[in-house]
């Protein structure tokens, strides 16, 4: 929850976006130039787009940190909408650097957050210390990073992992 001066903001979309218009030094979320501006719309769809990696969280990398219990099903429905949302990355960003425009916005922070604790969890797995992943987990998950990994390299061991 974040406290403003019209009142609180409870859902981490809308506070990102609320954030993101403060910014006087980067144009993160800018401000329509006129009536046939869609920058900002651009910008929500791929904001609302990122769900989707939320919910494949919920549940492969959840059950893989001991939050969630294993439901087999999920997690093969999970992999498979994991590899489009990818595959939507990848088309989206071969002919383009940024996912809206020509600079970075919110729309590439709140993706790449989203991207964070699947890439920490299933990419990099088992290979890590739980413990380790878990603190990365933790402390990382929701904070944006500056550079846009443009996909997940996963070795066929990494995506077949059970909790």
């Amino acid at each position: 929850m974040l406290e403003t001066p019209q009142g609180p903001l409870t859902e981490s979309s809308a506070i990102a976006r609320y954030l993101a218009s403060l910014s006087t030094r980067y144009s993160l979320y800018p401000q329509p130039t006129d009536a046939t501006d869609t920058t900002r719309a651009l910008i929500d769809a791929w904001v609302d787009w990122a769900l989707v990696l939320d919910k494949v969280a919920e549940s492969w990398a959840y059950p893989m940190l001991g939050l969630r219990s294993h439901e087999p099903t999920a997690v093969a429905t999970a992999k498979s909408d994991f590899d489009k949302a990818l595959q939507t990355l990848e088309i989206h960003l071969k002919s383009s650097t940024f996912l809206v425009g020509e600079s970075l916005t919110l729309a590439d922070l709140v993706v790449i957050s989203h991207l964070l604790l699947l890439y920490i969890t299933v990419c990099l797995g088992e290979s890590m210390n739980n413990a380790f992943v878990m603190q990365c987990t933790l402390c990382c998950h929701g904070r944006a990073a500056s550079v846009m990994q443009r996909k997940c390299s996963m070795s066929p061991q990494a995506r077949n992992m059970q909790p």
